[in-house]
């Protein structure tokens, strides 16, 4: 099976937003382990750079679960489901009276 364009844009944006979240993890994780620390609190510089970070890693994340979990319904060309139950389904006036119009003109064109 070879996959559409729009498979491959999918993974691939897929995989540059993983990578850059895996980043934007590992600076944070980096500046939190191995750079000095004043003795009490935080450093006024990595304060800064954690509320810059936030709201980036958040976007990341959101547009990342959408891109995986998004759905492939717009795909032109593609074959209706099989076992469709409206086709198959063969509908009869049970009714008293004049029958509704779907009934007279599917008794015209047999």
């Amino acid at each position: 099976m070879k996959p559409t364009l729009d498979e491959k844009l999918r993974f691939i944006v897929g995989v540059t937003m993983a990578l850059t979240l895996v980043g934007i993890v590992g600076v944070v994780l980096y500046s939190l382990v191995f750079v000095t620390q004043p003795m009490v609190g935080q450093a006024p510089n990595d304060v800064e750079f954690f509320k810059l970070i936030n709201p980036i890693a958040t976007f990341l994340v959101g547009a990342l679960s959408g891109i995986m979990v998004g759905t492939q319904s717009g795909k032109v060309g593609s074959p209706p489901p099989a076992g469709d139950p409206q086709g198959s389904v063969k509908q009869t006036w049970t009714g008293s009276g004049t029958p509704p119009k779907w009934v007279t003109d599917k008794e015209t064109e047999e």
